[in-house]
């Protein structure tokens, strides 16, 4: 048997059997061709999930083309280890009456650094955040013909997901500039055949105080992200061999932008925090990452939580029970 201590826990696992349907995983995507090299925990995922997000620091990027062109796609890597963990396809569509078509191939997706208004160069949108450089599709113009502009990711494993959406024109000197963020599950990686078999959609604002649709530079929310303002947290369960669609649009109702942003996505499995105190992430190498707390432990790798009481763990081995 293989010894391993956790640090930090007071707890000695000598051995342990372990069942699991499949590894769930984090993802990062920092959709702009400025990568977020300057402060790789500055997102909403990271500002939500606090020191729980501290190991998670790996970025996918789209290059270093500022407009790119034709079908974008290629490998995700895992957060916390940057091994392959998923595939990625960029697309682009338009949503007259808010109904999406879906183009054949992308065309040519804008990219740009945005960030020239004076409020998106402060607080969480400094240096080369991940909230200030997008890509972005569609007609700024075209209210009856918005842009839209997603993400599918092929090959998480089953299980339920927080998706967290940063969807902002950060180079707008206005905020009619909303947009709606939509995490869905698709039957298949092909947006033009797949079915849409559930999804979440909500707003998000782009900047200013909520409710008021301020247009003032100096909000304080640029100081932290703000749901709703800056990013939105979606909700969605995957089941075997679906796809996850991650997309925004301009939306129909406004008298300003209607092209789709996306600045970030990430994607992270969902799970509810124990009431007590968490004492913090520990790398046991042999059974991945695990978040432990008392006689429980999340892990990142299976995606789900392990109960290992401490009485069941001795010098000579130890039995551990993992939830599918």
């Amino acid at each position: 048997m293989n010894n391993s201590y956790l640090s930090g826990a007071t707890l000695l696992l000598a051995g342990a059997l372990f069942s699991t349907s499949g590894h769930a995983t984090t993802l990062l995507l920092d959709l702009g061709f400025n990568p977020n090299i300057d402060s790789p925990v500055n997102s909403p995922f990271h500002q939500e999930l606090g020191e729980a997000a501290e190991a998670f620091v790996v970025w996918n990027t789209i290059g270093a083309d500022a407009n790119p062109v034709g079908i974008l796609s290629g490998d995700l890597l895992a957060a916390d280890s940057g091994s392959v963990a998923a595939t990625w396809a960029l697309v682009t569509g338009f949503a007259p009456g808010g109904v999406v078509t879906w183009n054949e191939t992308p065309g040519t997706i804008s990219s740009s650094n945005l960030g020239s208004v004076a409020m998106y160069g402060t607080g969480v949108y400094a240096g080369n955040s991940v909230g200030k450089d997008a890509v972005f599709f569609g007609v700024a113009s075209a209210m009856d013909n918005p842009g839209v502009v997603g993400v599918v990711v092929t090959g998480l494993p089953a299980g339920d997901y927080t998706v967290f959406v940063v969807a902002d024109n950060t180079y707008s000197t206005n905020n009619t500039q909303a947009q709606m963020a939509t995490a869905a599950a698709l039957s298949g990686p092909d947006v033009l055949t797949a079915d849409v078999l559930r999804s979440d959609s909500a707003e998000i604002l782009n900047y200013g105080i909520p409710g008021s649709r301020s247009a003032d530079w100096n909000d304080p929310h640029t100081e932290t992200w703000v749901d709703t303002v800056d990013y939105q947290a979606l909700s969605i369960t995957l089941e075997e061999g679906e796809s996850l669609l991650v997309s925004a649009r301009g939306l129909l109702e406004e008298t300003g932008e209607n092209r789709g942003f996306l600045n970030a996505i990430m994607i992270t499995p969902a799970f509810d925090s124990p009431e007590e105190p968490w004492d913090g992430w520990v790398d046991t190498g042999w059974i991945g990452t695990l978040w432990v707390s008392g006689d429980w432990a999340w892990s990142q790798n299976f995606g789900s939580w392990i109960y290992l009481p401490q009485e069941y763990i001795t010098t000579d081995g130890g039995w551990a029970y993992v939830f599918r």
